[in-house]
């Protein structure tokens, strides 16, 4: 009974912290949305998910030229958003409502991961308040809008839960493993593909560490064969579109990763919009480096890789790694490198949650005092946001006319990224249909 009773304050607790953090998109009726960021563009693909089971272009955006964005783009986990804005009848509304609940979730799924590998309530919840409300996920939902990157943050510490089910603890718990980098992959393709790659670098790592070697490295493959088959239902219908379309995509920017020096700047100024880790990341890091220079030989070989790979991934997010030499190649497709540091937070505050606090005994008010000071920050950078004259955007209301606005003003995409035609696919070409041409967009 107490069990129970403990998991509904912990509930209702996240509940109010997820309303606190959305509550700046509540403050005022419009929405914002900022020059040439995403915001335009991810509500075009919500508006045009109404027939997104029967056709791969929805002919109602994108001034009536079409957009097949959903076939290359990962729809799943926006029907909850199309649910909302159907029920709402405003898709400003629906979207609010929408990353309300995403900010939910987020602290659930962050708490049960974390909670999972050191079992401990402090250090679990602690962690899904820090990283909830961590800077490069705030830059990415109210400045960036980048939909399917806030989503793919959300299964990040599920990720890093299933590899250290598969690898150091219970290997019959792959499913984890199985499930999170899936729900990655039907979010965001690009990180799906990063940390796949991660999981891979972290397993050939570790293979020197592991016990039960042969049953792990069963379970892996069982883990990639799920995994492979589940991610049938995007990729083949991503491959053929792929092979039938010429496609328009984005343009390529040489990769160069932020100077460390102006990376820990950035953050300590914790500035939305400059896509760095944040003030709180920061000094969970210093704190981890401190207590981990002190305690190393105490801690487990899972421990010791987590500080590790939070520290490579972002010395890797920085102009440390020489980046140029992959330019011109399909790694370019990550377009910028401060996309890393998504994945440098989680691992910097998992590291911390799980190596230092554990060992410290906080009580309730510290606990609060912590939680109170991290919102305080949030409020505080979004308040210079909000108020910076150099922010351009455009405002969008709760009005109804706000849908059909939002379904024309995508020429704001063409006038910024320029167009390309391609070629109608097969199922398109008959008399039907009186367009003689259409233009796809593809944004990955």
């Amino acid at each position: 009974m107490n069990k129970i009773k403990n998991n509904c304050y912990l509930l209702f607790s996240m509940a109010i912290l997820s309303i606190l953090y959305s509550l700046p998109l509540f403050y005022n009726q419009d929405l914002r949305a900022f020059n040439n960021q995403d915001l335009l563009f991810h509500l075009t693909r919500s508006l045009g998910m109404n027939n997104v089971l029967s056709s791969p272009v929805n002919f109602l955006n994108y001034a009536n030229h079409g957009t097949m964005a959903n076939t290359f783009y990962p729809w799943v986990f926006l029907f909850p958003l199309f649910v909302l804005y159907k029920v709402s009848g405003s898709i400003v509304i629906g979207y609010k409502l929408f990353f309300l609940l995403v900010t939910f979730v987020t602290m659930i799924i962050a708490y049960f991961s974390v909670y999972s590998i050191v079992k401990n309530k402090n250090s679990a919840f602690l962690f899904s308040v820090l990283y909830s409300f961590s800077l490069y996920r705030t830059t990415d939902l109210y400045y960036r809008s980048s939909f399917g990157e806030v989503i793919a943050m959300s299964f990040l510490p599920l990720v890093i839960l299933g590899f250290y089910q598969v690898v150091f603890n219970d290997y019959k718990k792959w499913y984890w493993l199985t499930l999170s980098v899936s729900a990655l992959l039907y979010t965001h393709l690009l990180s799906a593909a990063v940390m796949v790659i991660m999981l891979l670098i972290a397993f050939i790592c570790s293979i020197y560490s592991m016990n039960e070697l042969r049953h792990r490295l069963q379970t892996l493959v069982l883990s990639g064969i799920f995994f492979v088959f589940i991610a049938l239902g995007f990729i083949v219908p991503f491959v053929i579109r792929t092979h039938q379309n010429v496609l328009s995509v984005p343009p390529l920017f040489k990769l160069q990763g932020t100077n460390l020096g102006d990376l820990f700047v950035f953050s300590l100024n914790n500035t939305i919009g400059m896509n760095s880790i944040g003030i709180t990341t920061i000094v969970a890091l210093v704190i981890t480096i401190i207590y981990y220079t002190k305690n190393r030989a105490t801690l487990s070989k899972f421990k010791h890789l987590m500080f590790y790979s939070a520290i490579v991934v972002l010395i890797l997010s920085s102009s440390l790694f020489p980046w140029s030499i992959f330019n011109g190649t399909p790694i370019a497709q990550i377009q910028f490198v401060w996309r890393l540091n998504a994945f440098s937070t989680v691992m910097i505050l998992m590291a911390f949650s799980i190596i230092v606090l554990p060992n410290t005994n906080l009580s309730k008010r510290m606990i609060l005092s912590i939680v109170g000071f991290i919102v305080l920050f949030n409020f505080s950078s979004l308040n210079t946001l909000y108020n910076d004259p150099q922010k351009i955007f455009t405002s969008l209301s709760t009005s109804k006319r706000t849908n059909v606005m939002v379904a024309l003003m995508s020429r704001l995409w063409t006038g910024f990224f320029g167009t390309e035609s391609c070629r109608t696919p097969k199922i398109f070409q008959n008399p039907d249909f009186s367009l003689k041409r259409r233009d796809f967009w593809v944004f990955l």
